[in-house]
């Protein structure tokens, strides 16, 4: 009986010892995008975005142009319409998103959003971090079949239309 009780303590005391790695993993590289075509078409231009940084493995798949914000006294605000039709992937480049926008003069910028939809051990260290932050109610089981989704949002560096 001690050596089984040895076992079940040394299992536990090892989960703990690797448990913080699981929380410490590197995070994604933040990635931008820049104008890279634009082309206006009365009141409105068809602008097309490439990424500013190279990120490994990174594809404009599933990203959707959300909102169009303007600089105005040193503070970005968001232009109500400001896009007009939703992302079209550019199918010569992967890492290319375009969109129509509204003509809108000064300092603007497009944000994007891509939303994806985890389960099971894709969305353990998500549970886990709202399980730690206190809602006691998320599984800690690492097959839970429940969907969790998740939203991350891109920003492009600022830019003026032609």
């Amino acid at each position: 009986m001690p050596k089984a009780r040895l076992v079940i303590i040394s299992a536990a005391v090892m989960g703990l010892l690797c448990l913080p790695f699981v929380f410490m993993r590197a995070r994604p590289a933040q990635v931008t995008f820049h104008l890279a075509k634009a082309t206006p078409t009365g009141n409105t231009v068809i602008v097309s975005f490439v990424s500013s940084n190279e990120v490994e493995h990174f594809s404009t798949s599933g990203l959707l142009p959300v909102a169009l914000e303007r600089m105005e006294d040193g503070v970005w605000k968001q232009c109500v319409g400001g896009v007009c039709e939703f992302s079209v992937t550019d199918p010569v480049y992967d890492t290319r998103v375009a969109c129509v926008i509204k003509r809108l003069p000064g300092s603007l910028r497009l944000i994007a959003e891509r939303r994806t939809e985890l389960t099971g051990l894709q969305s353990l260290e998500l549970r886990a971090r709202l399980w730690l932050s206190g809602n006691k109610s998320v599984s800690l089981n690492p097959f839970d079949r429940k969907k969790y989704r998740t939203i991350r949002v891109f920003v492009s560096e600022p830019f003026v239309l032609p």
